[in-house]
């Protein structure tokens, strides 16, 4: 059916087109095809507006949720520092307290041996002079927590030397004390 409409309009298209709408009609066309054409404008403009506003609004809720984050992290941080911080101050505290300890029971054998005394004194100052010199670096590094960490390596090295000189001094009074027995 279909074929044959198409070619009954072919066959009679001149007669189809002897007829000419009004003038009014083609205006009615006109101004309907320009109407729609600026309302698909203004729909266009109104979808761009939007969605340029529902852009901004993500980058501002993304820069707000990134700065929130970020300044938590930045404040656990500080309270985890505080914390190490408080933790090196104590152990830094024992530490000191068991070298003055010690330092004053090796001071007590001095007289016995002020060679023996002298050569002490020099290896413990010698890791003093590194315990210094590793605090004074302790405001510029850019990693604290390593820094602390081998100041308080350094004073359980002074520990443990001083309690090894100890058990050296301890041993040599004993020896003397059995030559004396024996003479």
């Amino acid at each position: 059916m279909k074929d044959k409409l198409e070619r009954f309009i072919r066959d009679n298209r001149d007669a189809f087109d002897t007829e000419v709408p009004q003038e009014a009609i083609w205006r009615k066309i006109r101004q309907k095809l320009v109407g729609s054409g600026e309302r698909k404008a203004i729909n266009l403009r109104r979808h761009f507006m939007l969605a340029t506003a529902i852009a901004v609004i993500l980058l501002i809720a993304s820069v707000t949720a990134f700065q929130f984050y970020n300044s938590h992290k930045i404040q656990r941080e500080k309270m985890n520092m505080a914390q190490a911080d408080e933790n090196y101050t104590r152990l830094e505290l024992q530490y000191t307290s068991i070298i003055e300890e010690k330092r004053t029971e090796i001071e007590r054998f001095k007289g016995n041996d002020p060679v023996l005394y002298r050569d002490f004194s020099a290896d413990l100052n010698h890791l003093d002079q590194s315990c210094r010199e590793l605090k004074g670096q302790l405001p510029v590094t850019p990693n604290p927590e390593i820094l602390l960490n081998a100041i308080l390596r350094n004073l359980q090295l002074q520990t443990d030397l001083l309690t090894r000189q100890l058990q050296i001094i301890k041993s040599v009074k004993t020896s003397k004390d059995h030559e004396r027995i024996r003479i």
